[in-house]
């Protein structure tokens, strides 16, 4: 070592030393900053194509963490381990319950039209993570395109509704009509993808065009029904409807879950 070089070059601190206080702040702020970093390049990874945080900017990115994170401090471990717990005996109460009513639903959709029993879709759920939800299918398959109609009230073309919809099947308008084409999911919320009530999975293509405020959705598994389900049931497209998840969230426990839970059933037969 040459001996004009000093400790302090060499980044050595001699005994009784200490640094400034405003450097350890400084390279404190920069440990956080890096920790932030390292995670959203980790969620960036995990997310693959589905969700691209590099296309937001650094404080958009920070308020998607401080969603995602998003926890009301009266709701801990005991609600949701409560909460996971009832989902699966419940999924698995009904799959047993309603097993010969699955198997004749497939076993129609099988003989009235050509294609697979299930329809299967990639749908975003807690933390952003993508799975694959089930239901049983409910159009040809030859049509895929939506096939917009002239209303001569408003006089412009719009998307169909279920009963003017040329894909959708007679069996699978009744499927609709009653819910049941939703019964798959009951393999979902057992397996954990979803819970039996929170906010409805969105599409990987809608999952980052909702309100930025609205990202605290995703804190919470996604739901087979829930606030927003029951409240604008019959809603195709309603950005309002995000509103309801947040109020979910803001009111989350056992007594909500319960209302929701028997509204849903006055929610299907009102629709019919």
């Amino acid at each position: 070592m040459d001996a004009s070089t000093s400790p302090m070059q060499l980044g050595i601190k001699s005994e009784g030393q200490s640094e400034p206080e405003g450097s350890a702040l400084a390279q404190k702020a920069e440990l956080t900053v890096a920790e932030q970093d390292t995670t959203l390049h980790a969620w960036s990874e995990a997310f693959d194509k589905t969700v691209d945080l590099k296309s937001w900017d650094y404080p958009a990115r920070l308020r998607l963490m401080a969603n995602l994170n998003y926890n009301p401090s009266r709701v801990g471990w005991r609600f949701r381990l409560a909460k996971r717990l009832f989902d699966m005996a419940f999924a698995a109460s009904a799959l047993l319950a309603l097993s010969p009513l699955l198997a004749t639903i497939a076993l129609l959709i099988r003989l009235t039209s050509k294609g697979p029993i299930l329809f299967l879709q990639p749908r975003v759920g807690f933390r952003l993570r993508t799975f694959t939800i089930l239901k049983f299918r409910t159009m040809h398959v030859e049509m895929e395109k939506v096939v917009p109609i002239f209303d001569m009230t408003l006089m412009r073309y719009r998307r169909p509704t279920v009963t003017e919809d040329l894909r959708i099947t007679p069996l699978g308008r009744f499927l609709r009509r009653w819910s049941l084409d939703e019964l798959p999911q009951l393999f979902n919320i057992l397996v954990g993808d979803m819970s039996l009530i929170g906010p409805r999975p969105l599409s990987t293509e809608e999952a980052l065009k909702i309100p930025e405020d609205a990202f605290c959705r995703y804190a919470v598994p996604a739901g087979l029904t829930g606030l927003a389900q029951i409240k604008a049931r019959s809603v195709v497209v309603d950005p309002s409807r995000f509103n309801w998840d947040i109020a979910y969230l803001n009111q989350l426990g056992g007594r909500q879950e319960l209302i929701i839970f028997l509204h849903t059933f006055a929610a299907i037969r009102d629709k019919c």
